[in-house]
């Protein structure tokens, strides 16, 4: 399990954004024309909540979890398995492929496992060829909604027990389903699709990721991060000289949109947003930091980033949308996001 600060896409943004250091900055208020585009996307926005903060989004929008860390493991949510019987099948089916032989190997990867109640089926396997280490996943089936658990790998039984089992028990009776359209109403870290109720000082990592319907050039993503110790390094901007003396010559035609620092949640954040043009057409990078307060669950670090157009699942494709509506949509994304109240 690894709490990394950033994600992939937030790397191809800092990497892209690190050709930036040429400025032109413009007006980044969008025109008329541009602002009645985004008038539907931005005019009736629905509310979302990931870890403890909430931000607003287009009803065209699909947001889904990234990585979602708390305390003591990973949590990932499958819609696919409806009801009880499913949910033992599937689980099934994982056990036997782990009791296989693996390729490359020269054992199966299966531990072992075991049922906690009805709902909910721990499964261990080894992670190296020689079974020195395993690693415990629980599988917990909450009302139509399957959660994976994940936690880090041991090599003793009773650090899984007294860690990872133990951990999970206490946890269960605060992991709660969260319908679409819903907010907690309790103190608690949120997910799509769930919750675990209650307060925490540390350990957690958020990473929220949305789609645009109509728009498969478009992502954006915010992950949020419980930090243990202050950071030291340079922000987005303060790297410019070092961005700058690496990047050589690469920082040619690159137009920078917006550069400035500012604050989000009262905290200290920087943003350096771009356009990369081609001649096929054009890409926007835009990017944003934000320091974090150590053990703050309610200032934690912040890396948010969206990207229209440039290379996808179809290869490159131009911006979908122009310049200034791309700021519109950006600026509505970031300006929406806040603690959630009640959330501590």
């Amino acid at each position: 399990m690894k709490f990394t600060r950033t994600r992939g896409a937030a790397l191809v943004v800092g990497a892209l954004i690190a050709v930036a250091a040429v400025i032109h900055l413009r007006d980044p208020a969008p025109n008329a024309a541009e602002k009645k585009v985004m008038d539907k996307y931005t005019k009736d926005m629905r509310r979302v909540c990931f870890g403890r903060f909430v931000m607003d989004m287009p009803e065209q929008a699909e947001p889904k979890n990234g990585q979602m860390g708390y305390v003591f493991a990973e949590f990932q949510i499958d819609d696919k398995p409806k009801n009880l019987a499913q949910f033992n099948l599937a689980v099934g089916y994982k056990i036997e492929d782990l009791k296989k032989k693996a390729p490359y190997v020269e054992r199966p990867m299966y531990y072992f496992d075991e049922a906690v109640g009805h709902s909910v089926r721990i499964v261990n396997q080894y992670t190296d060829e020689r079974g020195d280490y395993f690693t415990p996943k629980a599988f917990v089936f909450l009302d139509g909604t399957t959660i994976q658990i994940e936690g880090v790998e041991t090599n003793k039984r009773e650090k899984y027990e007294q860690g990872f089992r133990a951990k999970l028990l206490d946890l269960l009776p605060r992991l709660k389903k969260l319908p679409e359209g819903e907010m907690p109403k309790e103190p608690g870290f949120c997910m799509v699709g769930a919750y675990i109720a209650g307060t925490n000082k540390n350990g957690e990592n958020a990473d929220l990721v949305m789609s645009l319907k109509g728009h498969p050039d478009f992502s954006f993503g915010v992950r949020t991060t419980v930090i243990d110790l202050a950071r030291s390094e340079p922000m987005l901007i303060d790297r410019e000289a070092s961005i700058v003396s690496q990047m050589g010559a690469m920082i040619k035609g690159v137009k920078t949109l917006r550069k400035r620092k500012f604050k989000i949640n009262g905290q200290e954040a920087q943003e350096w947003s771009v356009a990369l043009p081609d001649a096929r057409g054009v890409e926007y990078k835009l990017h944003v930091e934000v320091r974090g307060v150590p053990n703050s669950s309610d200032q934690p670090e912040m890396d948010i980033s969206m990207s229209v157009g440039g290379n996808g699942a179809e290869g490159w494709v131009p911006a979908s949308l122009s310049e200034g509506e791309a700021l519109a949509l950006w600026d509505a994304l970031l300006n929406s996001i806040k603690l959630r109240p009640g959330a501590l």
